[in-house]
């Protein structure tokens, strides 16, 4: 078992991460034990949060947590 993590500067295009999502799900579901992040999606103002365990996936833009307009925008991803 063994994780990674990815963390870049700039925002991605929402229809992109959807089909993203899907195809890793279907591709690689069962070898990802838990996975998890925060996204900059471009003109949203919220930060796409995301967990999952296998195919269990669980993503939304959370109101809790916006961008502030000094922040810079950026993705985090932890598998």
């Amino acid at each position: 078992v063994s994780s990674t993590s990815v963390r870049f500067e700039g925002e991605l295009n929402h229809l992109e991460l959807r089909a993203w999502i899907s195809e890793l799900l279907q591709d690689k579901a069962t070898d990802l034990f838990r996975y998890k992040g925060v996204l900059a999606v471009k003109g949203m103002p919220h930060k796409f949060v995301f967990q999952g365990v296998h195919m269990l996936f669980n993503g939304h833009f959370d109101p809790r947590f916006s961008w502030k307009d000094d922040e810079i925008r950026e993705c985090r991803l932890v598998f």
